[in-house]
């Protein structure tokens, strides 16, 4: 299990995960924003923090990166923020016995769950409650759009693919995670999935056909590619 430590570094604290394995070497990870370490349990204290000050611009310009497009963040109060649908809202994680919901149409208040890993999990599986039917009337508007019939939706989080069609079911599956972006986004991966029923790879054709509905899937593809969820 990983322990929360922190590091000093020009008169701020830099919080850390650190790791116990069974291995050789300290190895150093950065990874959805945040600092881990793996270390063998003679590690010292003095290792671990030699080698993080010897990578700590690159650390934290990575770590930067991330937040500058960061989606989902609280602070220890359980006060932050929540992006949907490319707009900012106030998002208050709460250890009160509530249900979580949306208050007047502009704030989230969300029963915390435990770990941030887990609070992300609570948050998407309420956003899912709440908006499936904003997905499910944007791939019926882009399947009328292009003359193509599809069977089944399914929404859920994935960690490597925004979508995934499989075309001898008619099946297609969208990212609960393109929430968090502007609802063009979101129809670029429903026209690329959908495309999935006429061209099954990623050929010169598929792109070609993609392109006659969607010409800036480009942009979109662009915005995709950027850290922070």
């Amino acid at each position: 299990m990983a322990m929360a430590k922190y590091l000093s570094y020009q008169g701020t604290t830099i919080p850390y995960y650190l790791t116990i394995k069974k291995q050789k070497n300290i190895v150093l990870n950065v990874s959805s924003g945040e600092i881990k370490i793996s270390a063998p349990a003679h590690a010292q204290d003095w290792e671990i923090e030699m080698l993080l000050y010897k990578n700590i611009k690159k650390i934290l310009s990575v770590v930067n990166d991330h937040n500058n497009y960061r989606k989902i963040y609280w602070n220890q109060a359980g006060t932050g923020y929540l992006i949907l649908f490319d707009q900012k809202y106030p998002l208050q994680l709460t250890s009160d016995n509530v249900y979580s919901k949306i208050i007047d149409h502009e704030a989230f208040l969300i029963k915390t769950a435990g770990s941030e890993e887990e609070n992300i999990k609570r948050i998407h599986t309420f956003l899912k409650q709440k908006f499936y039917y904003k997905f499910e009337q944007l791939l019926n508007k882009w399947a009328k759009i292009m003359d193509l019939e599809y069977k089944n939706l399914t929404v859920k989080s994935m960690k490597r693919k925004w979508g995934v069609c499989y075309p001898e079911s008619k099946k297609i599956v969208l990212n609960i995670k393109l929430i968090h972006f502007d609802p063009s986004v979101l129809e670029y991966v429903i026209v690329h999935e959908l495309s999935h029923l006429v061209h099954h790879n990623h050929s010169k054709a598929f792109w070609h056909y993609v392109e006659k509905y969607f010409p800036t899937y480009r942009e979109k593809m662009n915005i995709l590619k950027r850290p922070g969820i």
